[in-house]
């Protein structure tokens, strides 16, 4: 009975695998290695470390005036298809808190909102209400904007959609290998998995003139590694802390790059001139 057992514990302890993407682009590349976009209105900023790649990027207004994104005509474009930036969304967060007398309000106040899980801008609507002696609830209620307004020399940091939700798997490319064996394949514009833009209109102050940025990106190598080769412990807090401790972190990380996690499925080596069967599965992006 418990041969299952140290099955099932052999296979929950099984440590996972990082598929590393390299992002490619024309842009020129910060002093911290991040690929950015330069004008004399604005400053963008890309960082895609995450898992499954993020399309977050600081904007930042170079003017003596407001800048306005408008979100309703702004988008991330993935293999030629369209995502909106502007969703029309609204969540409401409500809150249990204790009181000892009673109290009302009501507030409202527009600005860029951190949810959980998301960031977007619009406006709160704040209410709370309690009578004596008693728990009292506040609710906050987040409206989506169409446009996000950025101050003179100021910066927001934009973050909406991933860039991958499955890992690229073709049958030349190895799911397993061993600390420091090359498991990777590279690509062009032209066969790349993915390609990625990010197209943002904007206006300055009372200017109706609306400008457009159009920044082009494409996975140019996709690379297997070994869990050993892609994360290690290290102590954590100050070196006089008295109570550190070993954490996992990324040997190396990059703004122009993302992972993705996975565990490999059963997979035999052999050369890439043998013939090849089509998978009759797909749990990824399959080459041809």
């Amino acid at each position: 009975m418990l041969l299952p057992l140290l099955g099932l514990l052999c296979a929950c302890s099984s440590k996972p695998y990082y598929q590393i993407c390299k992002v490619d682009s024309y842009l020129t590349t910060s002093p911290y290695g991040a690929y950015e976009y330069r004008d004399a209105s604005c400053n963008i900023t890309y960082d895609f470390w995450a898992n499954g790649g993020a399309v977050k990027f600081t904007f930042t207004n170079n003017t003596d005036e407001i800048l306005y994104i408008d979100l309703s005509k702004s988008f991330v474009i993935k293999n030629g298809i369209a995502y909106d930036y502007f969703q029309n969304r609204s969540a409401t967060n409500t809150a249990t808190i204790s009181t000892s007398k009673s109290s009302g309000a009501a507030a409202t106040a527009n600005g860029f909102w951190n949810m959980p899980g998301s960031l977007f801008p619009g406006s709160i609507t704040s209410t709370t209400g309690a009578t004596a002696g008693v728990q009292s609830t506040a609710s906050v209620m987040y409206v989506e904007q169409p446009v996000l307004a950025i101050p003179p020399h100021a910066s927001k940091v934009i973050s909406e959609y991933g860039i991958m939700d499955q890992r690229y798997v073709d049958c030349d490319l190895y799911e397993s290998p061993s600390p420091r064996e090359d498991a990777s394949m590279s690509f062009y514009l032209t066969n790349t998995p993915m390609s990625l833009k990010n197209y943002i209109c904007y206006n300055i102050g009372d200017n109706a003139e609306e400008h457009i940025v159009e920044n082009s990106f494409f996975i140019s190598k996709v690379k297997n590694q070994n869990y050993k080769d892609t994360v290690r412990k290290f102590l954590s807090g100050c070196s006089n802390d008295k109570d550190r401790k070993m954490e996992e972190r990324f040997i190396t990380t990059s703004p122009t790059e993302f992972y993705i996690i996975y565990q490999p499925r059963g997979q035999k080596k052999f050369s890439k001139s043998e013939s090849r069967v089509s998978p009759m599965f797909n749990d990824g992006i399959y080459g041809n």
